[in-house]
């Protein structure tokens, strides 16, 4: 009994530390990142409904995967030790790139704004900035305003960007979540 009680007491620290380290990692971002040891899997097909497990990031001994919020209950009670990571984008620390830093960058290098997030004002005057400086192949276009008051901006990249020609069209957009900069520009 005292061996028992014992047990309990140490496995109990570290299941509610983990329990709170995982509560936190879904608070930052609606999902957490966590590692499982692939030995400790008893089934994968369970596993495999209750989160997203990345193969790029796996290896022979471990799984990373992702758990979201409307699952973690789910997973939690599948009773399997893992731990959790930080989330990629929060290693990141990337910041917010303003107009005016755009503006003395944009004449000597370029790249010095792309490492960063842009602020909305410099979206918008990035998106200006495309097809003023080359009228021949790119117009600007606002396609709406949102409620928020922000305008939804596009621009077309064509030989005869001021004409509607009968030809293929595909759209190209990026960075559907908000806190994913790799595809932003």
């Amino acid at each position: 009994m005292l061996t028992r009680l014992l047990l309990i007491l140490a496995i109990l620290p570290t299941t509610l530390f983990s329990q709170r380290a995982i509560n936190e990692a879904i608070l930052y971002n609606g999902e957490a990142h966590i590692s499982i040891l692939k030995s400790d899997v008893e089934d994968l097909e369970k596993l495999e409904k209750v989160l997203y497990i990345d193969e790029h990031f796996s290896d022979e001994e471990t799984f990373q995967a992702i758990v979201t919020l409307p699952k973690l209950q789910d997973f939690i009670d599948l009773g399997v030790e893992y731990t959790v990571l930080e989330h990629p984008n929060k290693a990141a620390d990337l910041e917010v790139i303003d107009l005016k830093t755009y503006n003395e960058a944009k004449s000597t290098d370029c790249s010095s704004f792309l490492s960063g997030y842009p602020s909305y004002d410099l979206y918008e005057q990035m998106m200006f900035d495309f097809a003023a400086d080359y009228p021949e192949i790119c117009r600007y276009e606002e396609i709406a305003t949102l409620p928020s008051g922000r305008k939804l901006l596009a621009v077309v990249i064509s030989d005869n960007p001021n004409e509607v020609e009968d030809e293929p069209r595909f759209l190209y957009t990026s960075s559907i979540h908000g806190d994913e900069t790799a595809g932003y520009m």
